[in-house]
């Protein structure tokens, strides 16, 4: 029975093994530049935790797919005015936030990994501007995702 529960254990971990795909540098350092949007809301959301390392949460917003986020990533994606939700999915958990933005506002999130029963949950939360701001300046800016293969709870 314990051999079971290590298999699982081990083949749930390396199923969120593997690399995200980063965009290139300029597109990088042009996004980090760019100031708010008169019309739309800017939303962030980065991963600098190292728990969990190999674990890479899938972010959805508002039902879609927008990025998967890994250690020393972020993501960035224009939306119109209003209330949204995003979701951290992970292979045991999916963590939600709902929130409200404006057009010109620029949102931060953070995403991290907890500890989870046999992988890793991932965790999605505010983050305060400063330390959003300094987050996606020491990362890598993740492509966008238009067709990922979700965990499922």
């Amino acid at each position: 029975m314990r051999a079971i529960f290590i298999s699982l254990a081990v083949v749930s971990t390396l199923a969120g093994c593997g690399t995200v795909r980063l965009a290139d540098s300029a597109q990088s350092a042009a996004i980090k530049a760019k100031g708010p949007s008169p019309d739309l809301g800017h939303i962030f959301v980065c991963r600098n935790g190292m728990l969990g390392a190999a674990i890479r949460p899938t972010i959805e917003l508002d039902g879609t797919p927008i990025a998967v986020i890994g250690k020393g990533t972020y993501s960035f994606t224009e939306v119109a005015p209003g209330s949204h939700t995003l979701v951290a999915k992970t292979p045991e958990h999916n963590s939600k936030l709902q929130f409200d933005i404006a057009a010109g506002e620029q949102k931060y999130f953070q995403t991290w990994v907890s500890m989870g029963v046999f992988v890793g949950w991932g965790i999605i939360d505010n983050f305060p501007p400063a330390e959003g701001k300094k987050c996606v300046s020491e990362s890598d800016l993740v492509e966008p995702e238009t067709t990922v293969k979700t965990a499922t709870k």
